[in-house]
């Protein structure tokens, strides 16, 4: 079981890859007409605020949110979810029973566990990329919680697998 764990980690990672090297690559050009107009306006004192504003406003609607930070994040998810499937397997086939009383009853379908797990990670890669558009920085350390949170639930799962070996 765990060569195939490693090998949806290495899939993970390796679709996740150009992601982040897009996101870091500088672009030689704007985007948008909107991004276009306040690159080249950048070096004109304006006359009139509401000009200024205006650029603001429209810059402000047309961000990428999306970071390298958050990419990564988003990545560790779904590996951390696939640790936790694994994990949970393992205890259970070593003679473990599921703590968690909504995902008791799945533990023993293994597509249907796997399916709940893969919407959480969805669920959670969606959340975050929402509460990115107005607070990078919440998205990130929410995101790393999370990812902290299923690590740790991961490495009980196997300690107990271990124990009862």
């Amino acid at each position: 079981m765990f060569p195939r764990f490693a090998a949806a980690l290495a899939l993970v990672a390796i679709t996740a890859l150009p992601q982040v090297a897009a996101a870091q690559e500088p672009t030689a050009e704007p985007k948008t007409p909107a991004l276009a107009a306040s690159v080249a306006a950048s070096n004109i004192q304006f006359a009139d605020d509401q000009a200024a504003g205006q650029i603001a406003r429209e810059l402000r609607g047309n961000r990428d949110w999306t970071t390298p930070v958050l990419v990564s994040l988003h990545a560790a998810t779904v590996a951390t979810q696939m640790l936790d499937v694994h994990s949970t397997m393992r205890a259970v086939k070593a003679g473990g029973v599921e703590g968690n009383p909504v995902m008791g009853g799945l533990v023993n379908n293994r597509a249907a566990f796997i399916g709940v797990k893969a919407g959480i990670s969805a669920g959670v890669i969606f959340v975050t990329q929402k509460v990115a558009r107005d607070n990078k920085i919440a998205a990130i350390v929410a995101s790393a919680a999370i990812n902290s949170a299923f690590v740790m639930v991961a490495r009980h799962n196997y300690r107990v697998a271990q124990g009862l070996r």
